[in-house]
Protein backbone atom coordinates (compact mmCIF):
# COMPACT_ATOMS: atom_id res chain seq x y z
CA UNK A 1 0.00 0.00 0.00
CA UNK A 2 1.10 3.38 -1.02
CA UNK A 3 1.34 6.58 1.67
CA UNK A 4 -0.81 8.44 -0.07
CA UNK A 5 -3.52 5.22 0.27
CA UNK A 6 -2.55 4.45 4.00
CA UNK A 7 -6.04 5.64 6.29
CA UNK A 8 -5.67 8.98 8.03
CA UNK A 9 -7.69 8.84 10.51
CA UNK A 10 -8.96 6.49 13.51
CA UNK A 11 -12.35 6.10 11.41
CA UNK A 12 -10.14 5.69 8.16
CA UNK A 13 -8.44 2.92 9.68
CA UNK A 14 -11.73 0.60 10.52
CA UNK A 15 -13.25 1.37 7.65
CA UNK A 16 -10.41 -0.78 5.59
CA UNK A 17 -10.25 -3.33 8.27
CA UNK A 18 -14.54 -3.99 8.06
CA UNK A 19 -13.36 -3.99 3.51
CA UNK A 20 -10.69 -6.52 4.25
CA UNK A 21 -12.38 -8.75 7.31
CA UNK A 22 -15.97 -8.49 7.16
CA UNK A 23 -16.93 -11.04 8.64
CA UNK A 24 -15.21 -10.97 11.65
CA UNK A 25 -14.25 -7.14 11.83
CA UNK A 26 -17.79 -5.76 11.18
CA UNK A 27 -19.05 -6.03 14.93
CA UNK A 28 -15.36 -5.00 16.78
CA UNK A 29 -15.71 -1.90 14.28
CA UNK A 30 -18.89 -1.18 14.86
CA UNK A 31 -18.18 -1.15 18.67
CA UNK A 32 -15.21 0.94 18.27
CA UNK A 33 -16.88 3.34 16.57
CA UNK A 34 -19.34 4.04 18.97
CA UNK A 35 -16.51 4.09 21.70
CA UNK A 36 -15.05 6.67 19.72
CA UNK A 37 -17.95 8.73 18.76
CA UNK A 38 -19.03 8.96 22.37
CA UNK A 39 -15.30 9.83 23.78
CA UNK A 40 -15.61 12.67 20.94
CA UNK A 41 -19.25 13.85 23.06
CA UNK A 42 -17.51 13.45 26.12
CA UNK A 43 -15.10 15.88 25.84
CA UNK A 44 -16.85 19.19 27.81
CA UNK A 45 -17.66 22.70 25.35
CA UNK A 46 -16.17 25.80 26.91
CA UNK A 47 -18.74 27.48 28.53
CA UNK A 48 -20.40 30.20 27.94
CA UNK A 49 -18.41 33.49 28.33
CA UNK A 50 -19.93 37.09 27.91
CA UNK A 51 -19.05 40.32 29.28
CA UNK A 52 -19.80 44.53 29.04
CA UNK A 53 -17.42 47.48 28.95
CA UNK A 54 -18.29 50.79 28.76
CA UNK A 55 -15.69 52.33 26.70
CA UNK A 56 -15.79 56.29 27.12
CA UNK A 57 -16.76 58.65 24.65
CA UNK A 58 -15.31 56.14 21.92
CA UNK A 59 -12.91 57.15 19.99
CA UNK A 60 -11.22 59.80 22.19
CA UNK A 61 -7.91 58.72 20.32
CA UNK A 62 -5.89 56.70 18.66
CA UNK A 63 -4.55 55.29 21.88
CA UNK A 64 -7.99 54.51 23.91
CA UNK A 65 -8.56 52.29 20.78
CA UNK A 66 -5.49 50.39 20.55
CA UNK A 67 -6.01 50.12 24.64
CA UNK A 68 -9.90 49.15 24.72
CA UNK A 69 -8.97 46.44 22.18
CA UNK A 70 -6.60 45.11 23.74
CA UNK A 71 -8.56 44.77 26.92
CA UNK A 72 -11.16 43.01 24.73
CA UNK A 73 -8.65 40.67 23.53
CA UNK A 74 -7.64 39.67 26.67
CA UNK A 75 -11.00 39.01 28.20
CA UNK A 76 -11.30 35.82 25.75
CA UNK A 77 -15.22 35.87 25.83
CA UNK A 78 -16.93 35.84 22.30
CA UNK A 79 -19.99 38.65 23.71
CA UNK A 80 -19.55 42.23 24.26
CA UNK A 81 -21.89 44.41 25.55
CA UNK A 82 -20.48 47.88 24.82
CA UNK A 83 -21.75 51.44 25.62
CA UNK A 84 -20.45 55.13 25.13
CA UNK A 85 -20.17 54.18 21.23
CA UNK A 86 -20.00 57.61 19.43
CA UNK A 87 -18.76 56.15 16.12
CA UNK A 88 -20.22 52.85 15.36
CA UNK A 89 -18.40 52.73 12.05
CA UNK A 90 -15.08 52.84 13.48
CA UNK A 91 -15.31 50.87 16.20
CA UNK A 92 -16.96 47.94 13.62
CA UNK A 93 -14.06 48.43 11.55
CA UNK A 94 -11.05 48.19 14.73
CA UNK A 95 -13.08 45.17 15.71
CA UNK A 96 -11.80 43.37 12.68
CA UNK A 97 -8.71 44.92 12.38
CA UNK A 98 -7.83 44.24 15.81
CA UNK A 99 -9.87 41.20 16.35
CA UNK A 100 -10.13 39.14 13.15
CA UNK A 101 -12.49 39.62 10.12
CA UNK A 102 -14.76 37.29 11.94
CA UNK A 103 -15.68 39.97 14.43
CA UNK A 104 -19.13 41.80 13.79
CA UNK A 105 -20.64 44.60 15.82
CA UNK A 106 -24.41 45.57 15.55
CA UNK A 107 -25.91 48.75 17.21
CA UNK A 108 -29.40 48.29 15.48
CA UNK A 109 -31.47 50.53 13.18
CA UNK A 110 -30.09 53.86 15.06
CA UNK A 111 -30.71 57.10 12.60
CA UNK A 112 -27.48 58.60 11.81
CA UNK A 113 -28.40 62.20 13.61
CA UNK A 114 -29.33 60.38 16.80
CA UNK A 115 -27.64 61.13 19.75
CA UNK A 116 -23.88 60.04 20.18
CA UNK A 117 -22.84 57.20 23.07
CA UNK A 118 -24.59 54.53 21.35
CA UNK A 119 -25.25 50.74 22.71
CA UNK A 120 -23.99 47.62 20.86
CA UNK A 121 -22.95 43.90 20.66
CA UNK A 122 -19.93 43.21 19.66
CA UNK A 123 -19.49 38.83 18.65
CA UNK A 124 -17.57 36.38 17.67
CA UNK A 125 -19.48 35.66 14.11
CA UNK A 126 -17.48 32.77 13.65
CA UNK A 127 -19.67 31.39 17.29
CA UNK A 128 -22.37 33.27 16.58
CA UNK A 129 -25.30 34.60 13.81
CA UNK A 130 -27.04 37.66 14.34
CA UNK A 131 -30.97 36.84 13.92
CA UNK A 132 -32.44 40.37 14.65
CA UNK A 133 -31.18 43.73 16.19
CA UNK A 134 -33.58 46.20 17.58
CA UNK A 135 -34.04 49.00 19.42
CA UNK A 136 -36.11 49.97 22.61
CA UNK A 137 -37.14 53.55 23.03
CA UNK A 138 -39.11 53.39 25.83
CA UNK A 139 -35.87 53.65 28.32
CA UNK A 140 -35.35 57.79 26.72
CA UNK A 141 -37.66 59.15 29.10
CA UNK A 142 -38.83 62.97 28.87
CA UNK A 143 -36.85 62.93 25.09
CA UNK A 144 -33.14 62.18 26.27
CA UNK A 145 -31.36 58.95 27.52
CA UNK A 146 -30.43 56.01 25.78
CA UNK A 147 -32.69 53.24 24.34
CA UNK A 148 -32.11 49.23 24.56
CA UNK A 149 -30.50 47.31 22.27
CA UNK A 150 -32.05 44.20 21.79
CA UNK A 151 -29.86 40.96 19.96
CA UNK A 152 -30.61 38.06 19.50
CA UNK A 153 -27.60 35.09 18.27
CA UNK A 154 -28.14 31.95 17.38
CA UNK A 155 -25.06 29.81 18.66
CA UNK A 156 -23.00 27.86 15.25
CA UNK A 157 -22.28 24.79 17.24
CA UNK A 158 -25.56 24.25 18.73
CA UNK A 159 -25.78 25.71 22.30
CA UNK A 160 -28.45 27.88 23.35
CA UNK A 161 -29.72 30.93 21.29
CA UNK A 162 -28.83 34.02 23.05
CA UNK A 163 -31.54 37.37 23.93
CA UNK A 164 -28.91 40.39 24.71
CA UNK A 165 -30.28 43.56 26.27
CA UNK A 166 -27.51 46.12 26.35
CA UNK A 167 -28.79 48.83 28.67
CA UNK A 168 -27.06 52.19 29.92
CA UNK A 169 -29.23 54.25 32.33
CA UNK A 170 -29.21 57.91 33.30
CA UNK A 171 -25.89 58.75 34.84
CA UNK A 172 -25.24 60.95 38.16
CA UNK A 173 -26.14 61.21 41.81
CA UNK A 174 -29.85 63.30 40.85
CA UNK A 175 -30.61 60.85 38.26
CA UNK A 176 -32.15 57.90 41.12
CA UNK A 177 -35.72 58.69 40.33
CA UNK A 178 -35.08 58.41 36.31
CA UNK A 179 -33.43 55.18 36.43
CA UNK A 180 -35.95 53.83 38.42
CA UNK A 181 -38.38 54.58 36.06
CA UNK A 182 -35.91 53.37 33.05
CA UNK A 183 -36.11 50.10 35.06
CA UNK A 184 -39.45 49.76 35.15
CA UNK A 185 -39.95 50.20 31.22
CA UNK A 186 -36.95 47.87 30.81
CA UNK A 187 -38.47 44.78 33.13
CA UNK A 188 -41.94 44.69 30.45
CA UNK A 189 -39.55 44.64 27.56
CA UNK A 190 -37.63 41.35 29.15
CA UNK A 191 -40.56 40.10 30.89
CA UNK A 192 -42.19 39.73 27.20
CA UNK A 193 -39.02 38.58 25.73
CA UNK A 194 -38.53 35.70 28.71
CA UNK A 195 -41.38 33.91 27.35
CA UNK A 196 -39.31 31.97 25.07
CA UNK A 197 -36.92 29.60 25.26
CA UNK A 198 -33.73 31.54 24.91
CA UNK A 199 -30.89 32.36 27.51
CA UNK A 200 -31.59 36.23 28.28
CA UNK A 201 -28.84 38.61 29.52
CA UNK A 202 -29.48 41.87 30.43
CA UNK A 203 -26.13 43.98 30.75
CA UNK A 204 -24.57 47.03 31.04
CA UNK A 205 -24.02 50.16 32.68
CA UNK A 206 -27.25 50.66 35.59
CA UNK A 207 -25.06 54.16 36.67
CA UNK A 208 -26.28 52.65 40.48
CA UNK A 209 -24.50 55.28 42.29
CA UNK A 210 -26.46 55.00 45.60
CA UNK A 211 -28.01 52.54 48.07
CA UNK A 212 -31.66 53.23 46.16
CA UNK A 213 -30.35 51.98 42.72
CA UNK A 214 -29.02 48.80 45.06
CA UNK A 215 -32.96 48.40 45.97
CA UNK A 216 -34.08 48.81 42.59
CA UNK A 217 -32.06 46.90 40.95
CA UNK A 218 -32.72 44.04 43.36
CA UNK A 219 -36.83 44.76 42.24
CA UNK A 220 -35.95 44.53 38.58
CA UNK A 221 -34.04 40.99 39.34
CA UNK A 222 -37.07 39.88 41.32
CA UNK A 223 -40.23 41.18 38.63
CA UNK A 224 -38.30 39.67 35.63
CA UNK A 225 -36.90 36.45 37.41
CA UNK A 226 -33.51 36.60 36.45
CA UNK A 227 -30.23 35.88 38.04
CA UNK A 228 -28.25 38.98 39.55
CA UNK A 229 -25.17 37.56 38.73
CA UNK A 230 -22.79 40.85 39.41
CA UNK A 231 -24.61 41.70 43.01
CA UNK A 232 -21.52 41.15 44.58
CA UNK A 233 -19.23 42.96 42.64
CA UNK A 234 -17.05 45.81 44.80
CA UNK A 235 -16.54 47.96 42.00
CA UNK A 236 -16.82 48.23 38.23
CA UNK A 237 -15.85 51.57 37.70
CA UNK A 238 -13.76 54.88 39.06
CA UNK A 239 -14.80 58.40 40.00
CA UNK A 240 -12.69 61.01 41.04
CA UNK A 241 -14.42 63.09 44.27
CA UNK A 242 -11.99 65.86 46.31
CA UNK A 243 -8.43 64.75 45.10
CA UNK A 244 -9.16 60.96 45.72
CA UNK A 245 -10.20 58.17 43.42
CA UNK A 246 -13.04 55.54 44.49
CA UNK A 247 -14.49 52.54 42.75
CA UNK A 248 -18.06 51.81 42.33
CA UNK A 249 -20.53 49.27 41.44
CA UNK A 250 -21.98 50.86 38.37
CA UNK A 251 -22.09 47.82 35.77
CA UNK A 252 -24.28 45.11 36.17
CA UNK A 253 -25.35 41.52 34.50
CA UNK A 254 -28.78 39.93 34.96
CA UNK A 255 -28.86 36.19 33.57
CA UNK A 256 -32.01 33.73 33.04
CA UNK A 257 -29.52 31.22 34.06
CA UNK A 258 -27.21 31.13 37.21
CA UNK A 259 -24.23 31.97 36.24
CA UNK A 260 -20.45 30.58 37.93
CA UNK A 261 -18.43 33.84 38.28
CA UNK A 262 -18.68 37.03 37.75
CA UNK A 263 -15.38 39.35 37.88
CA UNK A 264 -14.48 43.07 37.51
CA UNK A 265 -11.70 42.98 34.74
CA UNK A 266 -8.74 45.33 34.64
CA UNK A 267 -7.57 47.39 36.89
CA UNK A 268 -10.55 46.85 39.41
CA UNK A 269 -9.32 43.34 39.60
CA UNK A 270 -5.42 44.86 39.39
CA UNK A 271 -5.67 47.73 41.27
CA UNK A 272 -8.73 46.92 43.48
CA UNK A 273 -11.51 49.50 44.29
CA UNK A 274 -9.28 52.45 47.03
CA UNK A 275 -6.63 53.27 44.59
CA UNK A 276 -6.09 56.11 46.57
CA UNK A 277 -5.13 60.11 45.53
CA UNK A 278 -4.72 58.81 41.42
CA UNK A 279 -6.84 56.54 39.13
CA UNK A 280 -5.00 53.86 37.32
CA UNK A 281 -3.61 54.74 33.93
CA UNK A 282 -6.74 52.77 32.68
CA UNK A 283 -8.58 55.39 33.75
CA UNK A 284 -6.99 58.51 31.86
CA UNK A 285 -6.54 56.50 28.81
CA UNK A 286 -9.08 53.76 28.24
CA UNK A 287 -12.11 54.09 30.11
CA UNK A 288 -13.08 54.95 33.78
CA UNK A 289 -14.89 51.64 33.63
CA UNK A 290 -14.01 48.09 33.82
CA UNK A 291 -14.90 45.56 31.82
CA UNK A 292 -17.03 43.02 33.37
CA UNK A 293 -17.22 39.28 32.70
CA UNK A 294 -20.06 36.47 33.43
CA UNK A 295 -19.25 32.75 32.87
CA UNK A 296 -21.64 30.17 32.79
Amino acid sequence: MTDAARPRSILGLLARLVWLRRGVALPLAGLAILLFVGSQRACPEPGLRVATFNIRNFPESPGQIDGAFETIKALEVPVIAVQEINDPVAFAAAAKRQLGKSWRAEFGPYAGTERPLLPGVLYNGYHYELDYARLHRGTQTKGSGRPVLEVRLFDRNGGPTLRVFVVHLRAGGDGVETRRAQLQVLTGIVRRSARGGDQVIVMGDFNSTGEVDRVNLGQFAGDTGLHWTTQELGCTAYWRPQNTCLGSALDHVFTSRPAGEAVARGPCESVGCEPGESCPVFYDQVSDHCPVTVAF
